[in-house]
């Protein structure tokens, strides 16, 4: 995606495998980038899937009930750390 591509290029140029991030923030921010994005986006294609089980709502709708891109980055998030 764009933001992904956005977010990652903010850390091309850096060397994180000698001094990691900045500081916990920092790494917050990179880990949304690298999987926190990633769980939003399947998240996306599983709640579209006409066999998911899910009713066939728009994504949209989803979020705005359940609160799901908050919930799919963080489940992203807590994956990657």
């Amino acid at each position: 995606t764009k933001q992904m591509a956005a977010g990652m290029a903010d850390y091309i140029g850096r060397d994180l495998s000698d001094k990691g991030t900045e500081d916990l923030a920092d790494y917050g921010q990179y880990c949304h980038y690298v999987a926190g994005l990633v769980g939003e986006g399947l998240s996306r294609l599983w709640t579209t899937a006409s066999d998911s089980g899910l009713p066939q709502k728009t994504l949209d709708q989803l979020s705005s009930e359940r609160g799901l891109d908050t919930l799919s980055s963080d489940m992203g998030l807590f994956l990657q750390k």
